[in-house]
């Protein structure tokens, strides 16, 4: 077993696959009180497996983020289908159904803001902290295997939409709920669900939810950030 520092909380697990142990590596710590264990069984990943075509690397890496979003939830937190860019000390999130181009957008803000680093490119995970959102990097992470261990109060979450021009707008606030449920792994333990909701309401009640009509243009991301900071 080996401990790892994920969102501020020591999670104790045991990778057996290359999957999951080189996108967790930049996790590693040296901690010895584990907050969080997940022991994942044989028996459970070859299931995974068989059952949705797999690789038992792959199937031990969704179960284990499965496992992980669960735990989560008693420590004041969730984890969000979406793109995470660290800028000034604040997180600014990207999400959209798979495709629409969350992982590009985020690219732009490295591109061309300075100092921006995408810290998740697909799981990142908020916790409310002392009722301060809060998003950090995760080793779930998409395809480009963009994850830091690094995290940043969060400064706003849009929903994005591809279009030809760029635009921001705040969010209708009665759509904003399903939205955020569109973009997670959602509980089926009432408890659990209960947990869940509780959290998102620490977090939209600091947090602002954007709608962003973008291309894929450099402007896109600077058009982005500048509405934050005028809303």
């Amino acid at each position: 077993m080996a401990m790892y520092k994920i969102c501020g909380l020591n999670l104790y697990m045991s990778p057996r696959y290359e999957e999951l142990l080189d996108r967790a590596a930049p996790f590693l710590s040296d901690g010895d009180k584990a907050d969080i264990k997940i022991e994942l069984a044989d028996d459970a990943v070859a299931d995974l497996s068989e059952r949705t075509g797999l690789s038992l690397a792959l199937a031990e890496y969704q179960l284990s983020c499965a496992e992980f979003c669960k735990a989560l939830l008693a420590h004041g937190g969730f984890v969000l289908h979406a793109s995470a860019v660290l800028y000034n000390g604040g997180v600014y999130l990207f999400s959209a159904p798979s495709g629409i181009g969350k992982s590009t957008h985020a690219k732009l803000w490295v591109k061309n803001i300075k100092g921006a680093e995408i810290i998740n490119d697909d799981k990142p995970a908020i916790r409310i902290i002392d009722g301060v959102p809060y998003a950090f990097g995760t080793p779930w992470c998409g395809s480009g295997y963009q994850r830091l261990n690094a995290c940043g109060t969060v400064k706003a979450l849009y929903f994005l939409r591809r279009a030809d021009f760029n635009f921001v707008k705040p969010m209708d606030k009665t759509k904003t709920p399903y939205l955020l449920f569109e973009s997670m792994m959602r509980p089926d333990d009432d408890s659990d669900m209960d947990a869940l909701f509780f959290a998102l309401q620490g977090f939209l009640s600091k947090v602002q939810v954007l709608s962003l009509d973008c291309n894929t243009e450099d402007e896109a991301a600077i058009t982005a950030l500048l509405a934050v900071e005028e809303l």
